[in-house]
Order: structure tokens, then sequence, then C-alpha cells
């Protein structure tokens, strides 16, 4: 038989090819044991969670943790392993969607899994699975280096904890729990849930990542340079980075190929991507916006914009709820003029000091009671930036809430009522700010009233008899702060109880509201005031930053979305000029790490409505971003909140601003409306600056006559640092405020609970025994000054449990009146407390 010999060149190349081979399966046996050892890590670690579970909820694990290391390890194992081809979308949680591990406050709502290896699962929260599933597939395109950035960002905010975790369905399975620390979101690594997986329909890891980036994939469209020109057109495909593209222009069957970097969303425009593109200076501003001077040959013509428009908007029957919005922007000029502010009116002077615009006439500029000389339904309307020096001598501002006054100088009295003869209108308002009055802060017979950085010669209110009422007073000069032991008391006098008075000499940090000028050429500028700290008085001289209205986008309600998100992704500042802006997603500021002090500044109540079960305005993380001058209104497909500061860690030295922010769920609509939050607050340092979250009680057909409206919460607190400052929230489903975050503070609360509870239309069977209050802390520290809760039940048997809830606190102090007419009345005006839970 013959033989064949190889050369000993061929026989050394096998041998090397050999040995690449074994030293490959080798290393991919290594890396299948370190995967594996990574997954026996999880669960070893979550078996040492205490084994007395209770059904549907969760127990914490015992021994500390490596976290860094622990994430490290976690973070590459599931990148690695994750299969997101295939997952299934299920309910969890105790109904409440609340569990504790640890003693740790955890969400479980609606979740999404994912399969990862040997049975295992990865559950995210429902909300989150695009930015989870795409931070996964970014490590993974990255390699190490993506998966240590990752886990770097995840160390700062989130805690790993060992678990178990019981359903009906499976016995005890161990679990590990990746908790967002603000949020108490967390993400679950368990065999559980015992669920069969299906695959996700088209998935496409490459588009998947550049949608989560922003970038356009097949079906969207664009447009695409070619020789020099964009055209307009359907994205068919991308292949690497090449493009190609169907244009509008072309024949059928004709495609153009591009690079990318020549292929951009449609929405785009030039002017939006070149970033030296100026703004116009003045604007083009539309007709729900008046500019006037004080020319003599005009102001006769002035006098009649107004009365015409106070026509519509004053009465209570057709301005309430109408669809009108307006703003009067006065230039810098004496007005003898008188000025009535109805709903949804704006009144603004545009001069650099408030004495620069002044108004003269008999009244000169206010706010009428209603024509039953009451003032309980007077919202929605604001005046700010202006001297008022009427000839009969005082300022009437008769409002309620969402009516603030701002930045103003006033000659004379200032009444926040009127009175027919001896008697006082009554109202429930009120915010005021910045305001320096020569002479006498009346307060009428006001409910209650929040009176922040201001000037008065004195003080009154009308109490003859008196009302329940709770006034703070922060950093006002001429109200002298008192000691005070009691506060507000109806039990002891239900129908006319004293009145307290509240507050603090200085303001412990506040940033004022941005307001716009004008200078003599007529060039527009946007002024952003900067922060204070231990402010007392008017602060109309505090340190300002100037921007050009180059600087400044001026939108419309016919302005498209996508162009408002572009002008502030390039970090312009955005003016929604006054409308109604029905929107598809949200309105979406502080994305630019770059844009300094970003600012979103509505006009004459923009009110903004989301038409596809989405917020209406997200804040990202940059810092020191302004949110003003706006009103949200839930729409008809149910939104999970409708302003959201998302997670962001803040700067104490440059806080977050949301000021007059007003949201509604219910009011003007005829059918149903529904959102579960009106305002999350994430961010750390964000101050809020008169807000009031309102699920209506007082409708399109009266009071009492609302269409189904659903809201559980007004605003939830998850930031830290976070203060407020006049904040105000009422008639929902369930807790009307909730505060999560640490080192909050709240100066005047006020809120009335669910007045017509347990009525059928009202759909809330289960209020009362569902533990709703009207203010639940759940920090380790707080403070409350001025914490009012009131109610007024129509149906007989709401029964309440408390006013305030406070649990699990290191140090809360909360100083103020809990006011209640049925059944019985709470009393609550100093609580400390070591540890334990009160409620």
């Amino acid at each position: 038989m013959a033989s064949l010999a190889l050369p000993e060149s061929n026989l050394e190349f096998e041998a090397k090819k050999l040995k690449r081979y074994e030293a490959d399966k080798l290393r991919a046996e290594i890396e299948e044991l370190r995967l594996r050892s990574q997954e026996l890590r999880v669960q070893l670690r979550a078996l040492g969670a205490d084994p007395s579970v209770v059904p549907q909820k969760i127990k914490a694990g015992g021994g500390s943790l490596d976290l860094r290391h622990e994430l490290r390890s976690l973070f590459e194992w599931l990148v690695k392993t994750v299969n997101l081809e295939h997952q299934v979308v299920f309910e969890c949680g105790n109904g409440e969607g609340e569990v504790q591990v640890g003693g740790r406050r955890v969400l479980l709502h609606r979740m999404a899994s994912w399969q990862l290896s040997d049975g295992l699962k990865l559950s995210v929260p429902y909300e989150l699975q695009a930015e989870i599933s795409g931070l996964l597939l970014q490590a993974r395109e990255r390699g190490d280096r993506g998966i240590d950035e990752e886990v770097e960002k995840l160390y700062s905010t989130w805690d790993l904890l060992g678990a178990e975790v019981v359903s009906p369905t499976c016995s005890p399975e161990p679990a590990i729990f990746l908790v967002q620390r603000q949020t108490a979101q967390a993400v679950v690594v368990a065999k559980w849930p015992a669920v069969e997986f299906q695959p996700v329909p088209s998935f496409n890891p490459e588009s998947h990542f550049r949608r989560l980036n922003g970038l356009p994939i097949s079906g969207d469209r664009v447009e695409v340079e070619y020789e020099g020109h964009w055209f307009t057109g359907t994205l068919q495909s991308v292949e690497g980075e090449i493009a190609n593209v169907k244009c509008d222009v072309d024949s059928p069957g004709v495609i153009t190929v591009a690079p990318l970097t020549s292929v951009r969303h449609a929405w785009t425009r030039p002017e939006v991507n070149e970033a030296s593109s100026k703004e116009e200076n003045p604007p083009q501003w539309p007709s729900s916006v008046h500019v006037f001077d004080d020319n003599p040959d005009t102001i006769q013509q002035v006098n009649a914009t107004i009365m015409d428009t106070f026509a519509v908007l004053g009465p209570l029957e057709t301005g309430k709820f109408s669809s009108e919005r307006v703003a009067f922007l006065f230039k810098p000029g004496r007005y003898e003029l008188d000025v009535p502010v109805g709903y949804y009116t704006q009144v603004i002077g545009l001069g650099a000091r408030p004495k620069d615009v002044s108004f003269t006439g008999t009244r000169g500029l206010y706010g009428p009671s209603e024509d039953d000389n009451n003032n309980f339904n007077t919202f929605w309307k604001a005046a700010e930036n202006f001297a008022n020096k009427p000839s009969s001598g005082s300022t009437s501002w008769s409002v309620s809430q969402a009516a603030p006054l701002r930045r103003a100088y006033v000659k004379g009295d200032l009444l926040f009522g009127t009175y027919n003869g001896s008697t006082p209108s009554e109202g429930s308002g009120g915010f005021v700010a910045n305001v320096k009055v020569d002479g006498r802060l009346d307060l009428v017979r006001q409910q209650q009233w929040m009176i922040r950085n201001c000037k008065v010669d004195s003080t009154f209110y009308f109490n003859d008899p008196s009302r329940a009422a709770n006034f703070v007073f922060m950093g006002t000069s001429g109200w002298t702060p008192t000691p005070t032991t009691t506060c507000t008391n109806t039990s002891v006098n239900p129908t006319s109880p004293s009145p307290q008075e509240l507050g603090r000499s200085h303001a412990p940090v506040i940033v004022d509201k941005p307001y716009i000028t004008i200078d003599a050429n007529g060039r527009y500028s946007l002024r952003i005031p900067q922060l204070q700290r231990s402010a007392r008085g008017v602060t109309w001289n505090a340190e300002e930053a100037i921007v050009d209205f180059e600087e400044v986008f001026v939108a419309t309600n016919a302005t498209d979305l996508a162009m408002i998100n572009a002008k502030l992704a390039l970090g312009r500042h955005v003016i929604l000029a006054p409308g109604i802006y029905h929107l598809p997603a949200p309105i979406r500021v502080g994305f630019n790490s770059s844009a300094r002090q970003q600012v979103l500044l509505g006009l004459g109540m923009a009110t903004l409505v989301p038409t596809n079960g989405n917020s209406v305005v997200e804040i990202g993380a940059a810092t020191g971003v302004r949110v003003a001058g706006l009103l949200l209104q839930a729409g008809p497909i149910h939104s999970k909140r409708l302003l959201w500061w998302k997670p962001s860690s803040g700067n104490p030295n440059n806080p977050g601003l949301i000021a007059d922010v007003f949201a509604r769920v219910g009011g003007p609509d005829t059918e149903l409306v529904s959102a579960k939050t009106m305002f999350e607050v994430s961010g750390n340092h964000v101050i809020l600056d008169n807000v009031w979250a309102w699920r209506a009680d007082c409708c399109q057909d009266g009071c009492g006559a609302c269409a189904i409206r659903y809201c559980d919460h007004g605003v939830v607190v998850n930031g830290d640092d976070v203060v407020s400052y006049g904040l105000f929230s009422e008639h929902c489903e369930k807790d009307l405020v909730v505060w999560n975050g640490e080192r909050g503070a709240t100066f005047f609360y006020q809120s009335e609970m669910d007045s017509f509870a347990r009525q059928d239309w009202d759909k809330t069977p289960n209020y009362g025994a569902n533990g709703v209050s009207g203010y639940r802390v759940n920090a380790l520290n707080h403070t409350g000054i001025g914490i009012g809760v009131y109610a007024y039940f129509v149906e007989e048997g709401n029964i309440v449990k408390a006013g305030v809830s406070v649990s699990d606190v290191i140090l809360c102090i909360v100083f103020g009146c809990l006011l209640q007419t049925v059944p019985t009345s709470w009393n609550f005006f100093l609580y400390q407390k070591l540890d334990g839970h009160k409620s």
C-alpha cells in the first residue's frame, strides 16, 4: 500500500491550526463557565433571602453587597445572555403595584419580560422597556468599554438587592432586584413569572438601536440631500452607512442611494440644523398676542380691545371653559386705563422694572369678583411686571387658585377680594410673589393664601366672623412672624375658626419666573432670574441672565411639535403663544446638556393636551431648566403623567423651576379623560413655585356633573431636595400629594379631598377604604409649613383615616393646619418622630 507523506511545512501549519482551534474552544468554554458562574452568583445572592415570605410580597435578602463589582458582573451577564427577540407583558404587584424589599419601597406595575438562560427572565417596568433594551444593545455593541460605562451610570442611581418573590402560580423564587433610588422602580432577575414568551414582531436590533438614538429607520419619512438639494421621501432600508430612499418626486422603482449623513427626519428643517441661524427679533406674534404702546392716538383702540376681550372671557358663564387664550403685552409707558383681567388672560409689562409700565385709571389693572361677589371659580388668569396706581387708592385681585400676581408695584392697598358694602367676598386663593405694596395687604375673607417675597406696610383679615384660614408668609417684609403653638382649629369653632398666619422671615432658596422685556429699538429679551438664598422682600434687583430673542423661538399651536422639539434640542429657549396645543408626544426640554438654564415659557395660559396617552412636557437632565406659564389638560387616552421631570441628579447651585404651571383632569370635557398623575417630579433640586393640580369637581354642566375623569394623584415628588412654595392639589381618587424624595420642603399647601367621593358618577367606590390622604410623606426627612387639608363630603358616611400621613421618618416637621367639615376635624401642628409609622 502506498503512503502519502505531507510536507513538514504543512504539518506545522496543521498543528498550529489545531492549537488555535483548541485554544478558541477552551476560551469559549471558559467564557461559558464564567457566564454560568455569574448566573449562579445571581441565584446564590438571592438565596440569602428571608424565607418567611408573604404571598405576593417581596422580602429582602441579607448581607451587604460590593455594589460596583456585583453590578458589573450582573450587567455583563445580562448583556451577553438576554434574548430581546421574545418577550411578554404582564401585570404584577399587590393591586397597588407597591411592595417592600428590605424596608425599601419598590414599585412593580406593568412589566415586560425577556428570556435569559436556564429559565431565568429579565423583567423591567413596561414604560422603561425601550430605554433598558437600548442600553443593553448599546453595551453589547461596544463590548467591555460600553459595559463599564453603563455600569458607572447604574452605580450612581441604582441599588442591588437579593430577595425572594412569591406569587400564587409559583413557589418562592430567588431573585435579584435592581432598584432605582429616586423612582423606586425595579428590574427583576428571577425564574418568575411563569409565562409563555412570544416573538417580538419584526424585531431588528439595529433598527431598535437606531430608533432609541433618534435616528431614522425603515419606513420613516425623511429628507435626503442630493446634489445640493433636499428631497422628501420614505426610507426603504439601511445597509451599513448607506441609506436607500424612495423620493416622492421620483418615478416608481427609482431609489436614491445616499450616505446616512445626508439623511434626516422629514420634520427637520435647514434652519433648525444650522446653529448659526438666528430667530427673528422682534418675533412674529400671532393674533392671540396683543402688543400695546401708550400712543394717545391709539389708546382708545387699546381700550376697546381689552373690553371686547373681557366681554367674552370675563363672565363665568362664557369664560370659565372658553377655548380662547390671550396675552396683552404693554410696552413701557403710562396707561390711563382700567384693565379687567378675565379667564385665560395674561397681562404682561415689558419693562425692565415694574414701574416702567404703569396703569393709572380709576381701578387700573384688577381682577374682578364674580357677579355674586365671590371668587370660588376665578381661575386661570395672571398679571406681572407692572405698576398699578389707581385713582381709587386700592387694587383688587379677587381670585382663587391658578391666578398669580407677580413682580408688581401697587400704590395704595392691595385687596384679595372686594367689599359689597360691608360684606366681603369669599375665595379659595391664592398666590402672590415679588410684589411691593405701598399700603395695606387686605386678605379680605379668603380661605388661604401664599405670600412669597413681598413688601407690605401691614396686613388685615376680615374676621367678623372669621373663616377657616391658612396664610403663609415667606420672606415677606412688613409681616412679623410670631410663634404659633396651635393652628386653625375647626373643633373649637367649626363655623368660624380663627385664622392662622405662619411663615419664615426669609425664603431659604428661590428662583423667580423668567419674563420678557423690550428695549427702545423694539428688540425683545428673555430675562432669567438667578438663584437666591435666604431672600427677604422683593427681588427686582436680583442677578439675571439676559437672552436676546435671536435665541428664543416663538411657537404657536399651529407649529409642528417636531419643530418645537428640534429647536429645544438645538438649545433654543421656547415661548408658547396663547392657544390650545394638541400634542401626540411630549415637548422635551432640558435634553441638551450644553444649553444653560433652558426656558419653556407659556403665555396666556397656553394649554397642552395629550392625544396619544403621552406626557405633554418632559424635562431632561440638563440643570437649571425653567418651565413656566402652562396649563396642562388630560386627554381621552390614559396618560401616566402630564408633566414628568425625569430622574436627574440636579445641581443645588442651579436648581430647576416649575412656576405658574397648572393641570386639570376634567372640567371643559364632555367625554372621559384620564391621567394617573398630573405632576411627577423625579429630578433633584427642583423648585415648585405655584403649582395647582385639579381633578375637576365643577365642570361644564355644573358642580357634581362632570364627565368621567380618572386621576390617582395630583403631585408625586420622587426627587431629593425639592422645595415647594404654593402647592395646591384637589379631588384626586388617591393620595393628593405623595412625597418620596428626601429633604423636601413645602411652604404652604392647600388641598380639598374628593367632595363627591363614592357617588356613582364619580367612580370612586373605595374612597376612604383605599387609604387616601391629602398629603403623604414617605421620606425620612421632610419639612412642611402651612399644610392645609380639608373636605366637604356630599355623600354621607365618607371616612378618611388621615389628612396627612407620615411614615418611616427620622425627622418630619409639619407645622400647619388640617381642616375638615365632615365627619370630624383634624388638627396637626407639629410632629417629630424618630422611627415607626404615623398616619
